[in-house]
């Protein structure tokens, strides 16, 4: 469930690009989720863990994922 606070909360994370970079495993790449969230915001294709194929950048890495792939990926993996 999705819940929508405004003002500070406790345990929030407001810098999801920073968590993420500090937070990501490998093993999240695996999932076929993953793969159809990353095709279907930013249009690009999984290929593994640490190459993502970018129609507009190339080969990139998830650090260089949208910072809604990236969002989308810690509430799938880190639900909590």
């Amino acid at each position: 469930m999705l819940s929508i606070h405004l003002g500070d909360y406790p345990g929030s994370i407001y810098d999801t690009e920073t968590y993420f970079r500090n937070s990501y495993l490998d093993s999240w790449f695996e999932d076929p989720l993953a793969a159809q969230m990353i095709k279907g915001v930013d249009g690009s294709e999984l290929i593994g863990p640490h190459n993502i194929i970018s129609k507009q950048l190339g080969s990139i890495t998830p650090l260089e994922l949208s910072g809604g792939v990236k969002t989308l990926l810690l509430v799938h993996n880190l639900p909590n």
